[in-house]
């Protein structure tokens, strides 16, 4: 039973920092698009659109694989535990 209340509490923080992390690239992308996009334009030569469709992209799959791996666990092992 410790073991499942440490999976669970481990879990609870990755949650946290996932979804702080989440939450501050989304927050940068927003208020810095135009100075991400021209440092990425020069690393990458894309151009404006495909950039956009890349950083919606990321944000995307770092939300699924947030829900997925992190949040979903976390609220099975809740519901399970007592």
């Amino acid at each position: 039973m410790e073991t499942l209340q440490t999976m669970t509490t481990a879990l609870g923080w990755c949650c946290m920092i996932n979804i702080a992390f989440l939450l501050y690239a989304t927050v940068m992308l927003i208020n810095f698009r135009l100075w991400v996009q021209k440092i990425h334009r020069r690393w990458f030569n894309l151009d404006e659109t495909d950039l956009d469709r890349e950083y919606f992209r990321y944000l995307a799959m770092f939300k699924l694989l947030t829900l997925v791996f992190n949040i979903a666990p976390y609220i099975a092992l809740r519901l399970a535990l007592p």
